[in-house]
């Protein structure tokens, strides 16, 4: 048996040494066969990282489209809010009411807002509506921009004070212009007073206001009709007779 193995070549020697190890050790060949070599598991690493990249830049564009798509739709929802209010103060307007209090307050408009007597204003919160002067002004504030302004005065005050009639903030525009117009008997008007004058028949509201804002992507024109007669108020005739 000596003789067998020294005999054998040297290959044929290594051969025989080589397979005596390994049947030698049966369990460490085992491990050595099921484990990762170093560059597979880099591979793997190299894999995966490439996908959670691919997987992130796609969640950060979904996440951008909705972050664009709300900020769309909540300007679209405060635009709509905004011409509401004024659409509902502007039908509001009327051409005169019952009562001493009234007397003397009518409508006046320039550029910059208009003043005039309401059934209600937008603070009406249902039931018996309350008539109130109601005031709309466009303001420019150098840090805030443009701003779209409302206030009420109540029929009993002599005038409007700071911490009685607030302003309120109603739009805002960093950026722009905007004006105030009315249209009344087929005519384009900057101001308009609806102080009834003598022996004239002269409307005392006008027909349309419209709000033109000029703000680059977010430009707007609000058109509102008055609902109330344009015609001098009449109070209702009351017989001093009996019946």
């Amino acid at each position: 048996m000596w003789c067998s193995w020294v005999c054998k070549p040297s290959a044929d020697r290594k051969s025989w040494f080589f397979n005596a190890m390994r049947l030698s050790h049966p369990a460490a060949h085992a491990n050595r066969q099921q484990g990762f070599t170093l560059l597979e598991m880099i591979v793997v690493l190299l894999l995966v990282g490439m996908i959670s990249a691919m997987l992130m830049q796609g969640f950060i564009y979904v996440a951008g489209i909705f972050n664009s798509v709300e900020r769309r739709q909540q300007y679209w929802q405060q635009q709509t809010l905004q011409r509401a209010w004024l659409q509902e103060s502007v039908r509001s307007l009327t051409n005169g009411v019952d009562g001493p209090l009234a007397e003397g307050l009518f409508f006046n408009g320039d550029e910059q807002g208009f003043t005039g007597l309401a059934l209600h204003g937008l603070s009406y919160a249902g039931g018996v509506g309350r008539p109130t002067r109601i005031q709309w002004q466009l303001q420019a504030d150098e840090q805030r921009g443009l701003l779209l302004s409302y206030r009420e005065i109540k029929l009993h005050q002599a005038g409007a004070r700071p911490e009685d009639n607030p302003w309120y903030t109603v739009a805002r525009w960093p950026e722009g212009q905007g004006r105030f117009r009315y249209f009344s008997q087929g005519s384009w008007y900057e101001r308009f007073s609806g102080r009834p004058l003598a022996d004239q028949d002269n409307p005392v509201l006008p027909e349309l206001i419209v709000l033109d804002i000029e703000a680059g992507p977010r430009s707007m024109a609000i058109w509102v009709s008055t609902a109330a007669s344009s015609s001098a108020y009449e109070a209702p005739y009351v017989s001093s007779g009996t019946l």
